[in-house]
């Protein structure tokens, strides 16, 4: 599912002008090759190039024409011209520039994907800012603030079918659909922006969190301060004592066996999932805190020794652990 594409065009390289050097535009260059390289961890948001990038004019002037005027030789602009191409690489659209302008102005608050515009600097001519994005954590922040956008949501389904999409560096269990209807203090219409909020940090959390298993709790210090830097601040601690285990489908260890017609069949194998780590969600979206019955979104974080890459492992998002039954806590 694509959930964005980030577009790039002839509007991306405003800011590379005739006042810079050689060398300035290599370090252009090696932006444009750090933005790119940063999408490699996601299948659902994309990046494209136009295929007139470096001839379409912007305020009557183009790429091809800057670059002359900084390096005076031919054969240096076509150098430079040929790393931009190569960085750029399979990114390369079908789109023109006023193509995908046209694509980026039709934008639908409620269907994805979103599309957005890259720059290095200057923003697109014509572009509202909101779409404008500067790194991969920009993309996931807007998509983010779409989610929390989208009424549809309010939905059980139709929030678990977009979370998996949007947040997608989070794995989530088979229980988290149903666990939706234990929020407390109201249903999803009163918490889309506080859990659309709290996704958005463990989705990119999965980016600083460390590869150590033995250094969990500093990991959650870790998840909080990202909240901050988010929006609201998210206390982010493990659970005293009832600690829940979930089951998760371990994707790392496929497992390979023949059907009864000798057709391969690739099954995954559950591992138990101490998911004791919570983020305390005590606010609905009118900004005003619960009185007692505060939600919780309750995760695990589960290292790979095939990948050498610690997961988060996302339980539910509802009532406080354990579930109440009967109106009472189970022990």
């Amino acid at each position: 599912m694509t959930v964005s594409v980030t577009y790039g065009s002839a509007h991306t390289f405003r800011s590379i002008t005739s006042d810079l050097s050689f060398s300035d535009v290599e370090n252009e260059i090696r932006k444009i090759n750090n933005f790119i390289n940063s999408f490699d961890s996601s299948f659902n948001n994309k990046i494209e190039f136009s295929t007139d990038y470096s001839t379409a004019k912007v305020r009557d002037r183009t790429l091809e024409d800057e670059l002359l005027d900084i390096t005076n030789d031919y054969s240096a602009t076509i150098y430079l011209l040929s790393e931009i191409e190569r960085v750029i690489g399979e990114n390369k659209s079908y789109l023109d520039t006023e193509s995908m302008i046209y694509k980026i102005k039709s934008n639908d608050t409620f269907n994805i994907p979103n599309n957005y515009v890259y720059t290095l600097d200057k923003s697109w001519l014509t572009i509202d800012k909101i779409y404008h994005v500067y790194s991969y954590s920009d993309v996931c922040n807007i998509n983010s603030y779409k989610f929390g956008c989208n009424k549809n949501n309010v939905n059980h389904e139709e929030f678990t079918k977009n979370a998996i999409d949007v947040y997608e560096h989070i794995q989530f269990n088979e229980v988290f659909l149903p666990k939706l209807a234990t929020i407390k203090r109201g249903d999803l219409s009163h918490y889309l922006f506080e859990f659309s909020h709290a996704l958005n940090v463990l989705n990119q959390a999965y980016f600083i969190i460390s590869s150590d298993d033995n250094k969990n709790e500093e990991d959650l210090v870790k998840i909080s301060e990202l909240s901050h830097q988010l929006g609201r601040t998210l206390a982010c601690t493990p659970q005293a004592k009832n600690k829940p285990h979930f089951d998760f489908y371990n994707y790392n260890r496929p497992i390979s066996s023949k059907d009864r017609n000798g057709n391969e069949k690739i099954t995954y194998p559950k591992e138990q999932i101490n998911c004791e780590y919570h983020l305390k969600l005590n606010f609905n979206d009118k900004n005003i805190k619960l009185p007692d019955d505060y939600n919780r979104a309750y995760f695990g974080l589960k290292y790979c020794d095939i990948t050498k890459k610690k997961y988060i492992k996302l339980a539910y998002i509802g009532e406080h652990w354990p579930p109440e039954v009967g109106g009472k806590k189970r022990n």
